[in-house]
């Protein structure tokens, strides 16, 4: 079974604004390796705007950096998924190309720049201002820490980069440079491979085709992969959003359908009047046409075949 593979990356490079009195306290970032930068804690309880306490599952925030989280330093509020999409078709197996479709953001995708006024406690994080956007821990709102540099350099082989996306955290590259930043070939910034995950390959099973559906069983096909609507890779008891077969979940990646399958040829033959792309059939086989929904077999088009079945 082949694996499908979508990776969703966020990569933020900024220069916050004057309205922080304490840019460029982490000094001159000098990166000659591949270096990590960023210091990642979830969100524990729902935040909402004008809110100025942060509940969080750890507040030190001392990864990658020499010092635990204290009042000066920056940190991002982002809500990673959360977001709503089109799911089961009607009837499950028919065809529905709208299936994965996003309809509501929700709050996914929000995100801010906040500086710490002071550290509460081992999961409390007070920041100076109100919050502008509300966030959900359903949503797998992360609090991202970001350096804050007076001037940047990479160099050599150096790469900027971040910490895998898990599920929960990571997968976000955010810096705050005060004055310059100077990029020395082959040196770079990189968070390439970190974000989304993909699905992940499956030697089981695929003795059916299920087109766009939510399937639940992992002898239909391989995984589908990560997106904004979906955190199936991390609750993999929660599976309402199918996590296998064909059919893209909002952003993240169709699974591989049912093996060795061959391909559909000459589809664009014959009359274009009255084409669908369903293919041309023999009678004889109407039973296996109909595995994919009932009545399948009485669906034909003008033109070339259609794919064949797994074995």
């Amino acid at each position: 079974m082949r694996k499908i593979q979508l990776l969703s990356i966020l990569i933020t490079f900024c220069t916050i604004s004057n309205a922080y009195s304490q840019k460029g306290k982490n000094g001159i970032g000098s990166i000659s390796t591949n270096t990590a930068v960023n210091a990642f804690t979830a969100l524990t309880a729902n935040a909402s705007v004008g809110n100025t306490t942060l509940t969080v599952a750890a507040s030190a925030l001392g990864t990658n950096f020499t010092t635990t989280l204290t009042p000066g330093d920056l940190i991002m509020v982002i809500q990673m998924q959360g977001a709503l999409i089109k799911l089961s078709p009607v009837p499950i197996f028919a065809p529905d190309s709208t299936y994965g479709r996003v309809y509501s953001y929700g709050n996914c995708g929000n995100y801010e720049f906040v500086e710490v006024k002071s550290v509460i406690s081992a999961t409390q994080i007070e920041i100076n201002c109100g919050l502008a956007k509300n966030y959900a821990v359903s949503g797998k709102t992360q609090i991202v820490r970001v350096p804050r540099y007076s001037a940047l350099n990479i160099a050599g082989t150096g790469t900027l980069t971040t910490s895998a996306w898990n599920g929960t955290i990571g997968g976000v590259l955010a810096v705050e440079v005060d004055g310059n930043t100077v990029i020395t070939s082959p040196g770079m910034i990189s968070a390439t491979g970190l974000g989304f995950r993909g699905g992940s390959p499956t030697s089981s099973g695929g003795n059916n085709f299920y087109p766009f559906a939510v399937i639940t069983a992992a002898n239909n096909g391989s995984e589908k992969g990560e997106g904004i609507g979906s955190d199936r890779l991390t609750n993999l008891t929660d599976d309402t959003l199918g996590k296998y077969c064909k059919g893209a979940p909002g952003n993240g990646g169709g699974g591989g359908n049912a093996n060795n399958c061959g391909g559909g040829g000459g589809g664009n033959a014959g009359n274009i009047a009255i084409y669908n792309g369903y293919g041309v059939h023999n009678a004889a086989f109407n039973a296996i046409w109909d595995l994919e929904w009932v009545g399948r077999s009485g669906v034909t088009s003008s033109g070339g075949g259609k794919g064949g079945y797994g074995t």
